[in-house]
């Protein structure tokens, strides 16, 4: 059973049907609703880069087989409650413009894929990516359950900050009114979920599954901290006088980062005296962070 390609303008009704052989509805679009309640594929069923325009239900659908969804667009709700996949599924680079829902559904194959799949809401993300992660885990599939890990915990700092991702933060920075405390607060908590949270844990430590990230991290970190003290000249060789080629500075920037060793040189009195020390905390933390995540991941 071929739709490939095929725009369909009504409303779409599958309800309770059996499908036995493939059902193709690649590049399909479906203009109005579309309805695949209770629907036994018997075979397996590829939806890929199908749009959707308005709401499509596929609760207590029952796929036997292998079922595709790559790169299709959900742009209104679609709900999969108490759906039943019993092979692989595939929903990479789904983009979910409206509610998703897998309520009860049950994921029985070996596959579960949300790679690089857009969610309008934060919640939606996370529950999907918990579903993902468990059977990614169960199978041994430990790249792909970190991915999704990855994803499900990304879901959920959004959900922390979305209440304060539009407050008038600038008001707390620009306006002479007083500041009451309710504002304070949401600023603190806009600082830290949208800030803090965001750069330091999911960026630069990608919530502890993606080591080499810190890695190179630790590079660009290691060469900021070289260029402030070159671009100040607050490092001094063995003789007093301040080093003159850049490589020397990375060279101490990287001693410094790796143990409170100086290699030699010594950072200027006043303010690079603190800068060294930072970088010294830094650094090490840094280095604990990445051999933590390092054996996490590959000795588990």
């Amino acid at each position: 059973m071929t739709f490939n390609g095929a725009k369909i303008f009504g409303e779409a009704t599958f309800n309770n049907a059996i499908i036995n052989v493939y059902a193709d509805f690649k590049d399909a679009s479906f203009k109005n609703a579309a309805y695949f309640l209770g629907t036994n594929f018997i075979n397996a069923v590829n939806f890929d880069n199908t749009k959707f325009d308005k709401n499509t239900t596929f609760s207590e659908a029952r796929f036997y087989n292998s079922a595709h969804f790559e790169g299709s667009v959900f742009s209104d709700n679609v709900t999969f409650m108490e759906a039943q996949f019993e092979r692989e599924v595939n929903f990479s680079n789904v983009t979910f413009k409206g509610i998703v829902s897998f309520m009860n559904a049950r994921f029985k194959g070996e596959s579960l894929s949300f790679k690089d799949a857009a969610f309008s809401r934060a919640n939606d993300q996370e529950n999907a990516c918990v579903k993902a992660k468990k059977l990614l885990d169960e199978h041994g599939k430990r790249d792909e359950a970190d991915y999704h890990f990855f994803r499900e915990m990304e879901g959920r700092r959004k959900q922390n900050g979305i209440y304060y991702e539009y407050f008038d933060y600038e008001m707390l920075l620009f306006c002479n009114e007083e500041v009451n405390s309710t504002d304070l607060k949401d600023f603190l908590k806009y600082m830290r979920y949208n800030i803090l949270e965001y750069f330091v844990f999911q960026v630069i430590f990608g919530y502890g599954v993606r080591p080499w990230r810190i890695w190179a991290w630790w590079f660009i970190f290691v060469g900021i901290f070289a260029f402030v003290y070159w671009i100040g000249k607050g490092v001094n060789n063995a003789s007093g006088q301040s080093l003159t080629q850049p490589l020397e500075y990375v060279w101490f920037s990287i001693t410094v980062a790796v143990t409170p060793g100086f290699a030699g040189f010594t950072p200027v009195n006043g303010i690079y005296l603190f800068v060294a020390g930072l970088e010294a905390v830094f650094g090490t933390f840094m280095w604990a962070a990445f051999i933590t995540t390092f054996a996490k991941k590959y000795m588990r």
